[in-house]
């Protein structure tokens, strides 16, 4: 047997040393609870009533999908435009839906907190869910599916304006084509500026400024219209009966902006991901720029 030296026998003394704590802190570490993915594996959590489905949030942030929903409410037809509503359509605006839906999840494995969700689950062809009533559905069976989106969307801003002097931002997210006169890959609707009209008092510059959606989305690489300050929005997406609604250029309304995205996000998987998380990334820094 090799005899050791004293230098040598504390050389190995320390290395043991050195392995027995770092066990320990190993050991330590793996006990503790990894709070980053806790977060984010959890999913946000919706409940479902007369095919409307909610989550309620902690942000004063709505996102809203009314027209990529296809299930047929009971007792319900299909819509023919009896009334004769202008711009009667019946085709569903493909991707919607999941496009919210993983807006706001991405806002919470963000943020740790979330945005209000309002979805209508029943088919467009059977409800018209940005439309007043004569010109949203047909059949009187209709109408409890109808008002149960509408109510649940004035609950929540209702809640938002409560809890923050009377302000907050809804996010309305439809399909649209591509108009050849104005290509882009997301139409902004305010009715040029009306349901935003309390943001514009506070930030004039809001929609333009480095605090905006346009910022946002056009440093992504994403083609936003309108494209120049003053321009007019494209007239056919400027802003619907649900931003009318509850804009704030109506009483008891937050700032509002419909959102149009044509097939160059919705149809493009890769593309849609990268705008689910600019849009995320967007609304965040929104919220805490006018919230901080």
């Amino acid at each position: 047997m090799t005899r050791m030296s004293r230098r040598d026998f504390l050389k190995l003394m320390g290395a043991g040393a050195f392995v027995l704590t770092f066990g320990r802190f190993f050991q330590h570490a793996q006990s503790l609870p990894n709070n980053s993915t806790s977060k984010e594996a959890q999913q946000l959590g919706y409940v479902t009533n007369n095919l409307v489905s909610s989550s309620r949030g902690t942000l004063p942030v709505i996102l809203i999908s009314p027209h990529d929903g296809n299930q047929q409410p009971a007792g319900v037809n299909q819509r023919t435009d009896s009334a004769h509503c202008t711009n009667f359509t019946i085709v569903p605006d493909s991707h919607t839906r999941v496009i919210t839906v993983d807006v706001a999840q991405s806002i919470f494995n963000t943020l740790g907190k979330a945005p209000y969700v309002v979805i209508a689950e029943f088919g467009r062809k059977y409800i018209e869910a940005n439309r007043e009533p004569a010109c949203a559905y047909e059949s009187p069976n209709a109408g409890i599916y109808y008002n149960e989106y509408h109510n649940t969307i004035r609950k929540f801003v209702d809640e938002i304006r409560a809890t923050n002097n009377g302000a907050g931002f809804l996010f309305d997210i439809h399909g649209s084509i591509l108009f050849p006169d104005d290509q882009a890959d997301v139409y902004l609707g305010t009715e040029n500026g009306s349901t935003i009209k309390h943001l514009l008092q506070v930030d004039p510059n809001a929609m333009w400024g480095s605090f905006s959606l346009n910022h946002y989305l056009t440093s992504a690489g994403f083609v936003v219209s309108p494209k120049l300050p003053g321009e007019k929005e494209n007239r056919h997406v400027n802003g619907g009966y649900t931003v009318h609604t509850y804009g704030s250029s109506s009483a008891g309304g937050i700032d509002a902006i419909q959102m149009e995205l044509a097939p160059s996000i919705r149809d493009v998987i890769e593309r849609r991901q990268v705008f689910v998380q600019t849009l995320a990334n967007a609304i965040g820094s929104i919220v805490n720029h006018y919230f901080p």
